[in-house]
């Protein structure tokens, strides 16, 4: 929006003066970095405050659009608006006689009473109407769809460069509107009060929402071009069964791109159910030593169905290796954030050779999986090496609930029961362990 590029600070949408148009001038000739000559407006405001500490190429905000100082004297300056500045906001309504808010660019050092203000206007909302509530003053403004988006209750919003707090939001109407409230003080210090019902103004959304927006949409695709397809998908039956994976060889490109090489060869891997867990081979301690062996399972309450599988199938390799069922003691708790916590009370009061860990991590549209990831295995690392109690790590962190499905319907579970014998003969002590050491075969 014509604004210069030294100026690095934002504005604050904190209206510092309301300036006079002097002149609106339609300029047919000015002359281009390159030498060539374009077209545009040249507007001249009146003003006393914002002038302090001018410069040419300084930027003030007018209306909320950033625009760059051609000239000045003690009483007035002169900014050029181009085409697309004119496109985007309403300063071609502007006419000798109108009113405008103004702020200068904000000081590295200095305050910031409002929000983060680019001057960079997205759209003009009109205003729907306005009423009076006590010394307050409603202003309802309209937008248009693709702006109605980034508003939310509560949120900032730049009308005419003001930062004023989102009072109301109505999707229902047509266009979407929303409502600010100005007391009385900023009642006297900008122009939106002086605006008929009819009037343009200036909308700059918060800038916040539009990063949140595109960063969002990057996982979306990045997912996307992951996730595993449904039978319904894929053209097969409607039986609800999970389809079989694509091929090692399938493209998996798509929307992360070609760099994206760890998503590629986590869906090269996932080739077919069953082989999740399957073939694991481990020493496992004698039956007549299994039946001693006291073995906890901590599992978590979420996407319970596919936890029954992954605990049935665990469960199934402990009484098959020797394990007696009242020597598995099983609990559950709320997430996996918890699973440390329970898993060490469970080998301190419980006196267990070994717990299994059980959960599921579902992959949302923040990091909140993978922070929760990150703590939880250090935690069930530390328990296991404070206690001197071996824990299995029974959790899947996936990207779709037919991830865990397939995962939970293969052998994966059952390897983990398999794995919990075997470190639970290792906590038995050396009369177990012995018979696990393999010597060095014949040369």
């Amino acid at each position: 929006h014509s604004c210069c590029i030294q100026d690095t600070m934002p504005f604050t949408g904190i209206v510092e003066e309301i300036g006079n148009v002097l002149e609106v001038q339609t300029a047919a000739e000015l002359t281009l970095w390159d030498g060539q000559v374009g077209s545009g407006l040249v507007l001249v405001i009146s003003c006393a405050k914002v002038l302090d500490a001018a410069y040419i190429g300084c930027s003030i905000a007018v209306n909320g659009v950033c625009l760059t100082v051609t000239a000045f004297d003690k009483t007035s300056f002169t900014v050029n608006c181009a085409p697309e500045t004119l496109r985007l906001t309403n300063l071609s309504e502007l006419h000798p006689g109108l009113v405008v808010n103004l702020e200068r660019a904000m000081l590295a050092d200095g305050r910031n009473s409002g929000h983060t203000v680019q001057g960079h206007v997205d759209g003009v909302g009109t205003v729907v109407g306005q009423r009076p509530d006590g010394e307050a003053l409603w202003v309802t403004i309209g937008v248009p769809p693709s702006l109605a988006k980034y508003i939310v209750k509560k949120g900032y919003i730049a009308v005419d460069g003001t930062s004023l707090t989102v009072t109301e939001v109505d999707h229902s109407t047509t266009p979407p509107r929303f409502s600010v409230m100005l007391v009385a003080h900023t009642q006297k210090s900008v122009t939106l009060p002086t605006k008929e019902t009819g009037a343009s103004v200036n909308i700059e959304v918060d800038v916040v929402a539009k990063y949140v927006e595109a960063n969002l949409a990057a996982l979306a695709g990045k997912v996307a071009a992951t996730a595993v397809p449904t039978a319904a998908a894929a053209g097969g039956s409607e039986s609800g069964a999970v389809a079989p994976l694509a091929a090692s060889g399938a493209s998996t490109e798509g929307a992360t791109g070609p760099a994206d090489g760890e998503m590629r060869e986590i869906t090269a891997q996932l080739d077919h159910a069953n082989q999740h867990g399957a073939g694991l081979l481990v020493p496992l301690p004698p039956k007549a030593t299994a039946r001693r062996l006291r073995v906890g399972i901590v599992r978590t309450a979420w996407h319970s169905e596919l936890i029954d599988l992954l605990e049935g199938n665990c469960i199934k390799a402990l009484l098959a290796g020797g394990v007696e069922r009242q020597n598995v003691l099983r609990t559950r708790v709320s997430g996996s954030f918890e699973l440390p916590y329970v898993c060490q009370r469970m080998i301190e009061n419980h006196s267990v050779d070994c717990v299994i860990a059980i959960g599921i991590l579902l992959k949302g549209g923040t990091i909140h999986m993978e922070v929760i990831a990150h703590a939880m295995t250090k935690s069930l690392l530390d328990v296991q090496l404070k206690t001197s109690t071996p824990v299995i790590f029974g959790v899947l962190t996936v990207f779709s609930v037919d991830q865990a499905r397939e995962r939970a319907e293969s052998d994966l579970g059952f390897s983990w029961g398999q794995a919990a014998l075997s470190q639970a003969g290792w906590h038995l002590g050396r009369e177990t362990t012995e018979l696990f050491l393999e010597p060095l075969p014949d040369e």
